[in-house]
């Protein structure tokens, strides 16, 4: 198996069960962040609800930046990264052609 697909798994795993337990509304962590309502939040908002909110490892969010923000552009689309992590296999189209990094690799 692909080791970018083991990863979400397992992370979009870890966040739901997060989720749950503490009925947080992730959609709102990241709306509350969205200034603009335009659906996008910056790298270094994203890194701290990753942090903060759901206590991601720095390692774990580096992957889930480079999946979500393939071309650098310091912003992510937390609509695409909700749906990736409620159904692992709902990858946005722009990840299926992303080569994966070694640092995916288990």
């Amino acid at each position: 198996m692909n080791p970018q697909k083991v990863f979400v798994e397992m992370s979009a795993n870890r966040i739901r069960k997060i989720v749950a337990l503490t009925k947080m509304d992730l959609e709102e962590e990241f709306v509350s962040l969205d200034k603009h309502k335009r659906g996008v939040v910056s790298v270094i908002q994203f890194s701290f609800v990753m942090s903060e909110s759901l206590e991601c490892e720095q390692e774990d969010i580096d992957k889930w930046v480079a999946m979500m923000d393939p071309n650098g552009q310091k912003v992510i689309n937390y609509n695409d990264f909700l749906r990736v992590v409620q159904n692992s296999e709902c990858y946005p189209e722009s990840l299926k052609d992303i080569q994966v990094p070694e640092r995916f690799d288990a």
